[in-house]
């Protein structure tokens, strides 16, 4: 039996394109994941160069569409955004479109230079990366919960106090 989709109609492939199909919304997770950048301010200093404008519309949308969540930053007067599950749940995803690329891209001398950094952050999920995922998966939760825990974004707290 042959499964044929119309992506553009199927609303599973729809959702999927519309929540984390461009380009900028997929860099932004993988610097969150990879990288632990969290604020506005390390976004913009990521080397794909991002505009102002795009990144602050992708934050609005991730929030909005259940991936982040914006918490404030302990002795500074701002905020970071932190993957939520549903967020972290793109971890397996994220690291099978990486090791696909560092794969599919060790041909070329030129990449292969540019790929070394990548690839000691993904020798973990090539040595055992069942194991890998859940353990990053838990470390982001952690440092989420972290920030979660603190009285500035503690709702149940401000509530009282206000």
């Amino acid at each position: 039996m042959k499964c044929q989709i119309d992506i553009s109609t199927s609303p599973i492939a729809f959702q999927l394109i519309q929540s984390i199909g461009d380009k900028w919304t997929l860099i932004i997770i993988c610097e969150m994941v990879f990288a632990r950048k969290n604020t506005f301010r390390e976004f913009m200093q990521s080397e794909e160069g991002i505009a102002t404008n795009i990144l602050t519309d992708r934050l609005k949308t991730m929030e909005s569409n259940g991936f982040i969540e914006k918490l404030n930053i302990p002795r500074k007067s701002r905020v970071g955004y932190w993957l939520t599950d549903k967020g972290i749940s793109l971890i397996p995803i994220l690291v099978e479109i990486a090791i696909w690329g560092i794969e599919y891209s060790l041909d070329d001398s030129e990449k292969k230079t540019a790929l070394n950094a990548e690839m000691n952050i993904m020798k973990p999920f090539f040595k055992n990366k069942k194991k890998a995922i859940v353990q990053l998966s838990e470390e982001l939760k952690q440092e989420r919960e972290e920030k979660r825990l603190l009285p500035q974004n503690n709702k149940a707290h401000t509530d009282e106090t206000e």
